[in-house]
């Protein structure tokens, strides 16, 4: 069966880094209208893998089954290298290859799991958006809650995991850790830093 791929709405943008404030909140009230039908095709599909949507170890194999590439042309490579930053042009390696469908709705739609998640074993957590245009996720949905003064972007991360199970970089209970971190962080309690230590030197 084939995945139900994500159909934004033409009058939408998605393009973040071509949002307004209102783009992004006309994105936002989109997100929200069909946040309950995505999850509902989401875990469908993960049910029909034999895979446990409860269990976040099961959600990376889920990802890592469901990731799809291209090479990028040369000359999409030396555009985007050229239209980096100045403070990151000389340090950051532009990816010889991009993700592609069905990959990015099977994201979207793990971003929604994982922040309905979160806001329901948080107290006083919910959805919003990110409102600052300065910071390259503007536009995101985001987890936020009164008084903790970080967010939590389950899309942005998804996008960042994705790229470290594919060059077999990340442990099989990476999701797993990055998410209770930012529930530990959403709770007020302090980071394990004896962990943390040791999940890097592993």
């Amino acid at each position: 069966m084939r995945y139900k791929l994500i159909k934004v709405p033409s009058g939408i943008k998605q393009d973040n880094s071509q949002m307004t404030q209102t783009d992004a909140e006309n994105y936002f009230e989109w997100f929200s209208e069909i946040k309950k039908e995505r999850i509902n095709i989401l875990k469908q599909d993960i049910k029909s893998h034999q895979l446990d949507v409860n269990k976040l170890n099961d959600i990376q194999i889920y990802i890592k089954n469901n990731l799809h590439t291209r090479e990028k042309a040369p000359e999409e490579i030396y555009i985007e290298k050229e239209t980096l930053p100045l403070a990151i042009k000389n340090v950051h390696e532009v990816k010889k290859y991009e993700f592609v469908e069905p990959t990015m709705s099977v994201l979207f739609d793990v971003s929604i799991l994982l922040g309905d998640l979160l806001v329901s074993e948080v107290k006083g957590a919910n959805w919003s958006y990110e409102k600052d245009e300065d910071l390259v996720n503007f536009g995101y949905p985001i987890i936020i809650k009164k008084n903790v003064n970080k967010h939590y972007c389950p899309l942005w991360n998804l996008e960042m995991l994705s790229t470290q199970i594919y060059e077999g970089k990340a442990k099989s209970n990476r999701l797993e850790y990055i998410y209770n971190n930012h529930k530990n962080i959403f709770k007020g309690k302090p980071k394990d830093y004896e962990n943390m230590i040791n999940s890097w030197l592993k």
